[in-house]
């Protein structure tokens, strides 16, 4: 079963940190297929950025419907999907953040608490992700770190504008969905190998 991000205050425990992965003891561990049962019939995309004062409104609905127009997966954005309104919550996000078969980052100046936390949640269960950045944008310190260290490891994507960064999203998503299903065909052959079947 996926472990859960949680970064809670309660009386008399100490301070969960946003990057620790805790089980929670009230979901029960489910079977790899199980879990493939429980998805939605779509693979679902996270769309993550910054949010305060609706900045990225206009790049985080282009992604969402790029991702949509393929016909091959949903999108999970706040705004329509959360029911939440103007109101964020940190475990919601990074929860279906944890759970999204593919995460898109958005990032234009820093990492808040809450992004770092869904990118850490998606990457460390196996989800496909991808840091689209807009190019000459102004990063903070930490987040200049954290895209030389992820971008050794995920797909990044300098963007100028809406129409490229809707050409990134479709280009580097068709290109996770191919490796993924190649690497399955390659994990299927070795297993083969290794019984002696055909």
């Amino acid at each position: 079963m996926i472990d859960w991000i949680r970064s809670v205050r309660l009386p008399g425990l100490s301070k969960v940190g946003p990057t620790d992965l805790v089980h929670d003891p009230l979901v029960p561990r489910l079977s790899i297929a199980d879990e493939i049962f429980a998805r939605p019939e779509l693979p679902k995309v996270f769309i993550s950025s910054r949010m305060r004062g609706g900045v990225l409104a206009g790049e985080r609905l282009a992604v969402a419907r790029e991702i949509e127009s393929t016909r091959m997966a949903r999108a999970w954005y706040w705004e329509r999907d959360a029911h939440g309104g103007p109101f964020s919550s940190f475990n919601v996000c990074v929860g279906h953040a944890a759970s999204s078969d593919a995460l898109f980052l958005i990032l234009t100046d820093d990492l808040t608490r809450t992004t770092r936390a869904e990118y850490l949640a998606a990457k460390r269960n196996g989800a496909f992700c991808c840091i689209l950045v807009l190019d000459g944008a102004k990063l903070s310190k930490a987040a200049k770190r954290f895209l030389d260290t992820e971008s050794k490891e995920v797909t990044y994507c300098p963007f100028r504008n809406e129409s490229e960064l809707r050409s990134q999203v479709v280009d580097s998503f068709r290109g996770g969905l191919t490796y993924g299903l190649r690497l399955g065909n390659i994990k299927r052959r070795l297993e083969r190998s290794r019984r002696g079947s055909r």
